[in-house]
């Protein structure tokens, strides 16, 4: 009873269509060399050898089911969090490059410092270390014992795992937030782009826009300033003046030269009494005139300059470094998936086919990257054709009919493949 329902939670872990990243770690019984052939020969895509641990400490059978269960909830958090780094990543360029993104060699882990990580190739070279892709990584992977040392328990290595990633997480975690915090502080001082009437007056009525005698402000007096729509100017000009009883000064309709939006909508100045101006806007407003409050300050405007600077400058030296922190992280988090991986490799497959004396695995386990265009049920009959169930062909009901065939070969019937199966990704 316990091995049957042991074999249908592996089953269960194979319940999913195909993903978008078609890699696939495949473990069948024995040494899989006519597996390998047999692959190969259909063409299903590239096939390669991955190397599982050897002499992963796990205690009991039973400790090997709940280490099954520790590493599925595992592989997911981890990957959910390199899927993070690497939207991150494009998110601050779109265009970004993983080709040599991952870096490979026994005990290399990132620092994550105030400085963040920029060792070049040639630095990296001298300290034993090289760059490569994540695809690389997968098809040459080996298990770095320096980090993840096979002397301690499963279990061990996965909280360990999950420490350093939830480490790494929180510390990508606070530097985009501090640089949302940055980024919102220059949008909200930001030259605004738009209507007339929508636009801030300190980026419209610039120094040199504005003449010695645009701008009135005295102890009685100010100036307001009109945005009228396409051909608006003559009606107001009739009734200006007329918008209060005598307290706007004659004459001082002026417009503003060159400011335009591409909706024909321009910009005048009028000077009135200060007692005068809400009784003014009600009237202007009543015309279908927007009117601003205008308080021209020529050392307001420098001051809002150098700030905008400085803070294009802070967001820019931000994002520079949130980068440098993303790419270390996207190496170790990916470095850890992994070995999450190679890990559940281990515990699925010695579930599945047993170990020999000296905890030596019993099987074998295949890197498969298919193309992007495979049929999921088509590939999935390929590879139980190429397996040898482990405990007969009458588990695994490839001779039915019809949809029921479809259905056990795709995993939904409840019965288990003849292979271990764990899809992998492999980044952008």
């Amino acid at each position: 009873f316990w091995l049957k329902s042991t074999l249908s939670g592996l089953a269960s872990f194979g319940r999913q269509s195909l993903p978008v990243m078609s890699n696939w770690l495949v473990g069948i019984s024995g040494d899989g060399i006519s597996f390998q052939k047999s692959i190969e020969a259909r063409r299903l895509g590239d096939v390669c050898k991955f190397e599982v641990p050897q002499s992963l400490k796990f205690g009991s059978f039973e400790s090997l089911v709940k280490n099954m269960d520790e590493l599925a909830k595992a592989d997911n958090i981890v990957e959910t969090i390199h899927r993070r780094v690497e939207r991150q990543i494009q998110d601050l360029d779109p265009k970004a490059n993983f080709e040599s993104s991952v870096v490979v060699g026994d005990g290399y882990s990132h620092r994550l410092t105030q400085d963040g990580d920029g060792k070049t190739n040639s630095q990296l070279a001298a300290s034993g270390f090289r760059l490569t892709s994540p695809s690389q990584f997968l098809t040459e992977f080996l298990w770095d014992d320096a980090q993840y040392s096979q002397n301690r328990p499963i279990s061990e290595l996965v909280q360990m795992v999950l420490a350093g990633m939830t480490m790494i997480d929180d510390e990508v975690k606070v530097k985009v937030t501090a640089l949302q915090e940055v980024r919102a502080q220059k949008n909200n001082i930001s030259k605004k782009e738009g209507s007339l009437a929508m636009r801030d007056l300190i980026d419209v009525l610039t120094p040199d826009m504005v003449g010695d005698k645009d701008y009135v402000d005295t102890e009685h007096m100010t100036t307001l300033v009109i945005v009228l729509q396409k051909d608006g100017d003559k009606a107001f000009r009739e009734a200006y003046e007329t918008m209060t009883q005598g307290k706007v000064v004659p004459g001082s309709f002026k417009q503003f030269k060159k400011v335009e939006d591409k909706d024909g909508a321009t910009m005048w100045r009028v000077v009135v009494f200060r007692d005068a101006v809400e009784d003014f806007m009600r009237g202007a407003r009543a015309k279908g005139a927007v009117v601003k409050l205008w308080k021209f300050d020529h050392e307001a405007y420098e001051t809002i300059l150098i700030r905008r600077e400085e803070l294009e400058a802070k967001v820019q030296e931000q994002e520079k470094y949130l980068m440098r922190l993303c790419k270390a992280a996207f190496s170790d988090t990916y470095v850890a998936y992994v070995h999450l991986k190679a890990m559940r490799a281990f515990v699925e497959g010695t579930l599945r086919f047993g170990a020999e004396l000296g905890a030596k695995t019993n099987f074998s386990m295949f890197l498969i990257q298919l193309p992007a265009n495979a049929k999921e049920l088509a590939v999935r009959q390929a590879l139980a054709d190429a397996s040898t169930p482990a405990f007969g062909g009458h588990h695994f009901g490839k001779k039915n009919q019809g949809d029921a065939a479809e259905a056990t070969l795709l995993g939904e019937t409840g019965d288990y493949y003849p292979y271990v199966w764990l899809p992998i990704h492999a980044s952008a």
